[in-house]
């Protein structure tokens, strides 16, 4: 049986052919930071290929991008905020987004948590709660929070600085989210953004119904797909209008 480390890496992906071969606007209003998921286990930029929504599509909206490779454990974090402090003083006049997918969903909030420039956060199928994942009805979800997540950041006494929800919930962090889940998902389900939603000042959960399209972890309906895309270019164009 393949590790699931390899499951969250690769289930539902595919990369798109010359997806990341459009080229970066000639004059973008944003700049968008892409986090690849991994478990936890590090990536590498050839992962932002198979993100759920793909570079070609930031740019083709007006958006430059950069993709924050990140070792394996803890020290993923301090990797995707290098990027993004990167990608900040490289054009400090634009807005700042950064748009991460399960594992790199959590490092995108735990970013904007701990870096003033970051002006809004897709976060695709992240890990929010490690608590809550134990007590999932879905084994694999089980897995991920009671074996994987202890062997990253610790027991539940000690990673409280690795959760999205207790990090959100004992600051104020500014920054508009746009959460996406499928209610198909059986690795991170729904539960993750239901219980983060609430902690965050701006946020906007969808849940995707089950459906035919690849979604991070499972398949959802096209037209909710749709839907959510619009959604985060809608969430970044904001941010160039805001004051």
């Amino acid at each position: 049986m393949r590790s699931l480390f390899l499951v969250l890496a690769l289930t539902g992906w595919t990369a798109a052919p010359g997806a990341a071969a459009v080229p970066q606007p000639i004059a973008p209003v944003a700049v968008v930071v892409l986090v690849p998921g991994s478990g936890f286990n590090g990536a590498g930029t050839a992962n932002a290929d198979r993100m759920s929504i793909r570079i070609g599509s930031w740019r083709r909206w007006g958006f430059r991008t950069r993709v924050a490779a990140y070792r394996a454990g803890k020290a993923g974090l301090t990797d995707v905020m290098r990027t993004v402090r990167r990608a900040h003083r490289g054009a400090p006049d634009l807005p700042l987004c950064v748009y991460g997918e399960s594992s790199g969903g959590t490092w995108a909030l735990l970013t904007a948590s701990r870096t003033p420039n970051v002006d809004c956060v897709v976060a695709l199928a992240a890990v929010t709660d490690q608590e809550t994942l134990t007590r999932s009805p879905f084994r694999r979800a089980r897995h991920l929070g009671a074996t994987m997540w202890p062997r990253r950041f610790g027991a539940a006494d000690e990673d409280n600085g690795w959760e999205p929800y207790d990090v959100w919930g004992a600051m104020v962090v500014p920054a508009p989210v746009l959460l996406g889940y499928s209610e198909g998902d059986r690795i991170v389900p729904p539960q993750q953004g239901r219980i983060f939603a609430p902690v965050a000042p701006e946020a906007e959960l969808r849940v995707l119904r089950a459906g035919p399209h690849r979604f991070v972890h499972a398949r959802v309906g096209a037209a909710d797909f749709v839907a959510l895309r619009r959604a985060a270019r809608a969430l970044v164009v904001a941010q160039t209008t805001s004051p």
